[in-house]
């Protein structure tokens, strides 16, 4: 289990350095560590008998804090972390897996007054790696991933509290999708919400969005579905006038 906390303020933490240092030692060794976490659950899924045989179990992390810890950026720092041991290939699939969080996030995710990208959901994300194809007879390769979602707070698709937003996807196809029917303004699901912002972390909507749509590219969405999933998006804001 991991306990997220917000120091707010940005660490040298997550260096390569850092990184092979958990890779290759154990965890008692070195001072407490996201990569720790990380390392010890692939030690245990990579884990071989004496003789040399797959004996490796299947492992669960579970992160934790209050609104605003850091569990998202966590989930995203050891997933990098998994990746990079993981011995692909081709680097594909690695590519897929990584960019489905950030995927998640346009949908999932909404500012609200204590954090400006809050998962606004529950999720089971499950890396799946294959003990029977390790590369050049080393560790197991990561092959794929999947995610369950559950909880998505609804409500906050029809109104917000002051100073708060509803999901970023909707203002991202309201203000980055050409010749969008939006006007963020005049529809009564977002109008009484903070519609001074127009990027979060960083991110302005118009180039979150076109992350999400390559995003959805990557993942394998055909360019009909998206256009699709845009204009549900758009039917979703029009319904509530």
């Amino acid at each position: 289990m991991c306990i997220a906390v917000n120091p707010y303020k940005w660490l040298d933490l997550y260096s390569e350095e850092n990184r092979l240092q958990y890779a290759k030692k154990k965890r008692n060794e070195l001072p407490p560590h996201v990569y720790a976490i990380s390392a010890m659950a692939y030690d245990g899924v990579a884990a071989r008998s004496v003789g040399g045989a797959a004996a490796g179990v299947d492992q669960s992390i579970l992160v934790s804090g209050e609104s605003g810890a850091g569990k998202t950026e966590t989930v995203k720092i050891m997933m990098g972390y998994l990746a990079s041991v993981a011995g692909q290939t081709d680097g594909v699939v690695v590519k897929r897996v990584l960019e489905s969080q950030p995927l998640l996030e346009s949908f999932g995710n909404a500012k609200t007054v204590r954090n400006d990208n809050s998962s606004r959901f529950g999720k089971f994300t499950q890396l799946e790696f294959d003990a029977t194809a390790r590369v050049g007879g080393g560790d197991p390769p990561l092959v794929g991933s999947r995610c369950r979602t559950y909880l998505l707070e609804k409500s906050r698709i029809t109104g917000q509290a002051p100073g708060e937003r509803a999901y970023h996807c909707f203002y991202g196809v309201a203000r980055g999708r050409t010749n969008s029917r939006l006007d963020l303004t005049q529809q009564r699901f977002t109008a009484k919400g903070d519609l001074a912002t127009k990027s979060i972390e960083g991110v302005a909507d118009p180039d979150r969005f076109a992350k999400t749509w390559d995003a959805l590219r990557l993942v394998g969405v055909e360019d009909n579905e998206r256009d699709a999933i845009a204009d549900l998006l758009e039917v979703t804001l029009l319904l509530g006038d």
